[in-house]
């Protein structure tokens, strides 16, 4: 299994999950979990071809819990759990709040601790995420249990800022490969495992 650093997803998931650039207070690589776009970047495996890009997530809308339709199956369960995680993400990295009940009910396993570190990285810093994560998912492989999913995010809209409302490294996110692992757990699916490359990566 990969190491997993902070999510910032660059921010805000991105990634150890995006939107943010790399935390200057992290702790050192070697004792800390993996993270997300704006952290270290973690290996991915390549996304396969494009595909129509799905509705951006942004941090001025609401989040929210439920899926807007009922899955019809593994594929459109493994992708709404994906896309609902980042949905939930987006809102926590706001505040930031990493005891978001609502992050456990999309992610579980190294994939949780990534959005929970990354979210309390930033709030120990006084950090904040906001904008708009655009991405576009794909399921390269399904069974009934387990998906695995390809992404590039493009976190160019949805950046870190300091307390002082300063982008954090006065530096702009952008288009991040990302491999994603959806499991089916007691009946819900939930993603296990998620690692996010760096900027240019896709």
């Amino acid at each position: 299994m990969r190491r997993i650093v902070p999510l910032c997803w660059a921010a805000a998931v991105v990634i150890a999950v995006a939107g943010c650039t790399s935390s200057d207070a992290e702790p050192d690589s070697a004792s800390s979990p993996p993270t997300l776009p704006g952290t270290s970047p973690a290996t991915a495996a390549a996304p396969p071809a494009s595909q129509p890009a799905s509705a951006p997530v942004s941090s001025s809308a609401p989040s929210t819990s439920q899926p807007s339709s009922s899955p019809s199956g593994p594929h459109d369960a493994a992708l709404n759990a994906y896309r609902q995680m980042w949905a939930v993400m987006v809102q926590a990295a706001v505040t930031p709040d990493p005891a978001n009940p609502a992050l456990a009910q999309y992610a579980a396993g190294t994939a949780l601790q990534k959005l929970q570190y990354s979210l309390t990285v930033d709030r120990e810093n006084g950090f904040t995420s906001k904008g708009t994560l655009h991405f576009a998912p794909r399921v390269t492989s399904a069974s009934d249990s387990l998906a695995q999913i390809a992404d590039c995010t493009d976190d160019s809209q949805w950046l870190k800022y300091n307390a002082d409302g300063t982008l954090k490294g006065n530096t702009p996110g952008g288009k991040r490969q990302v491999a994603a692992t959806v499991a089916r757990l007691d009946g819900t699916w939930k993603v296990t495992e998620l690692h996010v490359d760096g900027v240019g990566t896709c």
